[in-house]
């Protein structure tokens, strides 16, 4: 009888239900407006290490510090085609030390081809007469 006559305990728990139906239906309505973050997957990675290691292996014997103090765009241009895939899009931007941009012309294979573009940058040097430090930016993308 005691348990009947309290209705304390049984408000609280009415009340209670009604805020988490309050809380969950206000989830369900109201949209997400925060956009979910992308986490790199293989295709990233992949096309990350190949831009590294196309720059490596093609300033081996410090041939793209000579190319760029002799200003040489259409020989990068060329060496990077023959190293690279015909399915891989590739734009490359080359600084000096302060960042400002050297190349005056487009060292690319084509017009954009996709929103999903991955980068490597690669510090080389020319170490001749003048030492200079350039840094290059190769940028991939496939081809749809």
């Amino acid at each position: 009888m005691r348990l009947i006559k309290n209705t304390k305990g049984q408000i609280r728990v009415i009340e209670a239900f009604f805020a988490a139906v309050l809380l969950l239906s206000s989830l369900t309505i109201i949209p997400m407006t925060q956009k979910v973050p992308s986490y790199p997957n293989e295709e990233t990675d992949v096309l990350s290490s190949v831009a590294y290691r196309t720059l490596v292996s093609l300033d081996a014997e410090g041939e793209i510090g000579e190319l760029v103090a002799n200003r040489n765009w259409s020989a990068i241009k060329t060496l990077l085609q023959s190293c690279l895939s015909p399915v891989l899009w590739f734009n490359v931007t080359i600084f000096d030390q302060n960042f400002a941009c050297l190349n005056d012309q487009l060292i690319c294979s084509g017009g954009l081809i996709s929103d999903r573009i991955y980068a490597a940058d690669y510090v080389c040097t020319r170490t001749n007469a003048t030492y200079a430090v350039y840094v290059m930016r190769l940028q991939l993308a496939t081809v749809n």
